[in-house]
């Protein structure tokens, strides 16, 4: 990359942060339902597991990946198994294999513009929209 190309993009300038990768997502999503069926705040969790509440929110929104020994302090603080992170995650894996084989491209875009709506209550009212037109079509 030339030198001016790096300067523009530590300006700021036509510069995106990643997307979060849509695996971390879907277990940061985990993390929160569980947290939330456990009864516990950010902080309370957080406190539990040895992290910041910040670290907790930026796992929920899949923005930071969780290392296994997070991922190990985070089920014990919520007294479950690790594995109950992964539970569901292979129908995620049928939509990205689904995503991946889309010719149109269309599924892609779509998962990519899902992945960066950062506002929880748009997610499901997207996903609840999504689900309505699909059942609407027979699908």
């Amino acid at each position: 990359m030339a030198r001016a190309d790096w300067a523009n993009r530590m300006d700021g300038a036509d510069w995106h942060p990643p997307a979060p990768n849509p695996v971390d997502r879907m277990i940061g999503q985990r993390l929160r339902t569980l947290r939330i069926a456990c009864g516990l705040s950010q902080s309370a969790l957080a406190g539990a597991a040895g992290v910041s509440f910040q670290q907790v929110q930026k796992y929920e929104t899949g923005a930071n990946k969780i290392a296994p020994s997070k991922l190990l302090r985070l089920a014990l603080a919520l007294g479950i198994q690790p594995a109950d992170f992964f539970n569901g995650l292979d129908d995620g894996m049928n939509a990205l294999e689904t995503a991946a084989a889309d010719p149109s491209g269309d599924c892609a875009r779509l998962l990519y513009a899902f992945a960066r709506i950062p506002e929880p209550h748009i997610r499901e009212s997207f996903v609840a929209f999504v689900k309505a037109m699909a059942e609407r079509e027979g699908v």
